[in-house]
């Protein structure tokens, strides 16, 4: 196509009904040298996007930082796009007629549009007559022959994701046979390696994208699979099980095979991120629900081009409860601080509960993340209430990326749930609670530590002399009114037993083995009450004597707030250090119902 000619603007698209999108008409009848098209207007609300003529196919890729440098012909106008979405248009054109490509079909110079737009996005894929992933274009010598073996691979075995077994019996049959006395390892990790290069597994956008998908295409070059038999093929294939294990098992097991096996960090989180959305998928096909603080605390550690895309390449996933509110706001016009406060208002209205006020901000890993991804964003002056969603954690299989995976599919309910009780002034969050007790020392006792010696009964007794001489609140901590030192042993058994396995915040599984040495900082105190006490708080920021333990309405664990000098008058304000604090008896919401047996008064608390 000559750059000289005249180039394409995009004709404003009227929002009055708010459901107007534009789809790309692709001409097949030319050769691949010149490719050409014409943007339709398809109303969302209306029944007209249901006809076939208009049916599309939407895509999933990655943007890569490109710019538009390949001229295309958009109703006889040049619009240049990017070389990844010119693949796209060569590789998946044979197959349909009408594609959705955000790049094309957004004017993404109009904020406006832009941002009405995001708020379609769940309708654009599901209402989609199919969605395809497609991971590039193949080098001249490899990822070609790597992409057509997973292809084979898939094909013969013909797994099903819906829990279990090859379809083929009599490949089943062979690999079951009482005959064999060892079953060979169903692995082949060449061309998976070469697959988790691909940057799509490491992007944010394509997570709702391929979530919400009804009918899920896997493509690189000219070759494409279902999703379901690409993830199946994946995890069956890297979980290092023998044929006849890794073909009956769930995906579940068979995932946590994967787990349990060494891999690459780049496979590591292409594996994690299949069965995450694999197990997305399933939740949405059942209609189960995930808290919105939940989604976005799973996909923290997924790249992003904006700050405010950690919130609003989210949105389409998120469960919008009308009678608790409208849909969040999606506006890029705002600033990430304005949008992660926002988003934080909105999921206490929404979720009930204060679960996204907890998730901690460890300064040290961001130091860490900001020096080695250049692309990395550094939000230092949010709220202590206000999460800072830019960074995730770095690890392989650990971390909040698998507490999706790893979940059962429950309810976000926990015991004795209450509503909270909150109002929120400019940068102030206001909150209904009880101040519990107060940290009066560190580390005083070793969850581990033998009592039969003589420094472990030392510390015994100096823990037995701390608890308050007060009966009726000895009775309802200890269940006496002097506890002894056995009532002492078996409370902090009781204690460590419970707080490693208590289903808190976004922990949904054991906790770790050491839980005062722990990566999410488990730190060990003494209360004024004399109970024992274990709380998560950054590396930085940690615990420090008079550190306040909190219970506050809507709260599934105990707060640490930190009292902090204010320019503003007339209240205490405090600081959050931790949503994650452990008291047996206080745990899974107990906290008001403890602090009302203990006659404390009820507060509203002002966090800065």
């Amino acid at each position: 196509m000559e750059d000289a000619a005249e180039p394409y603007v995009y004709a404003p698209l009227d929002q009055s009904g708010s459901g107007r999108i534009r789809v790309l008409q692709v001409e097949n009848n030319i050769d691949d040298q010149c490719i050409s098209g014409t943007l339709l207007t398809v109303d969302l609300k209306t029944e007209s996007h249901k006809d076939l003529q208009h049916q599309w196919t939407a895509i999933s890729y990655a943007w890569e930082g490109q710019l538009p440098t390949e001229p295309i012909s958009i109703d006889g106008r040049c619009l240049k796009v990017t070389l990844n979405v010119a693949q796209i248009l060569r590789n998946v054109r044979p197959r349909t007629c009408c594609l959705w490509i955000d790049a094309l079909c957004i004017d993404q110079a109009n904020i406006g549009e832009k941002s009405q737009q995001v708020l379609l996005m769940k309708d654009i894929f599901r209402e989609a007559y199919k969605v395809v992933v497609f991971l590039g274009s193949p080098s001249p010598k490899e990822l070609g022959s790597s992409f057509q073996l997973v292809c084979a691979m898939a094909s013969w075995l013909k797994v099903q994701t819906s829990e279990s077994v090859s379809d083929s019996r009599d490949l089943q049959a062979a690999f079951s046979s009482a005959d064999l006395q060892h079953y060979p390892k169903l692995q082949c990790l060449y061309p998976y390696e070469d697959l988790a290069s691909c940057s799509w597994f490491d992007r944010l956008w394509v997570v709702q994208e391929a979530a919400i998908a009804r009918s899920l295409y896997i493509q690189h070059g000219q070759f494409q699979i279902e999703w379901e038999y690409f993830a199946s093929t994946a995890l069956r294939f890297l979980s290092g099980l023998n044929a006849r294990d890794a073909l009956k098992s769930s995906l579940s097991w068979v995932y946590g095979a994967c787990v349990e096996r060494y891999h690459t960090f780049a496979m590591g989180r292409m594996l994690t991120m299949i069965y995450t959305i694999y197990q997305l998928r399933r939740r949405i096909k059942n209609r189960g629900p995930t808290a919105p603080s939940q989604v976005v605390s799973t996909f923290a550690d997924r790249k992003s081009t904006l700050a405010i895309d950690k919130i609003y390449a989210l949105c389409g996933l998120f469960e919008v409860k009308r009678d608790r509110g409208e849909p969040l706001r999606v506006d890029y016009r705002l600033t990430a601080a304005e949008v992660y406060q926002a988003f934080t208002i909105w999921c206490i209205e929404q979720e009930r509960s204060l679960d996204v006020i907890t998730r901690l901000r460890d300064s040290r890993q961001r130091q860490w993340i900001l020096q080695h991804d250049p692309q990395a964003w550094s939000l230092d002056r949010l709220p202590s209430w206000v999460a800072d969603w830019t960074h995730g954690p770095m690890s392989l299989y650990g971390g909040e990326m698998t507490t999706l995976a790893l979940r059962t599919g429950q309810e976000q309910v926990f015991p004795h749930k209450t509503r909270p009780q909150f109002r929120v002034e400019g940068p102030v969050l206001i909150v209904k609670g009880f101040f519990i007790d107060t940290v009066k020392a560190l580390k005083t006792l070793c969850p581990f530590e033998s009592y039969g010696s003589d420094e472990g009964r030392a510390r015994l007794i100096e823990w037995q002399h701390s608890v308050r001489n007060d009966a009726n609140t000895n009775v309802i901590l200890f269940g006496q009114e002097q506890p002894s030192k056995d009532t002492l042993r078996a409370k902090l058994a009781t204690t460590v037993h419970k707080e490693r396995r208590t289903a808190q915040l976004w922990l949904e599984k054991r906790r770790p083995r050491l839980v005062a040495d722990s990566p999410q900082r488990r730190h060990s105190l003494l209360t004024e009450r004399g109970c024992i006490a274990f709380a998560s708080a950054s590396f930085q920021i940690g615990v420090k004597l008079g550190d306040r333990i909190c219970a506050f309405y809507g709260g599934r664990a105990l707060f640490l707030l930190r009292s902090v000098e204010s320019s503003q008058p007339g209240r205490p304000y405090y600081r959050l250090i931790s949503g994650d604090c452990f008291i047996d008896g206080f745990e899974d919401g107990r906290g008001i119902e403890m602090a009302r047996r203990l006659g404390v008064p009820e507060e509203e608390i002002a966090i800065i």
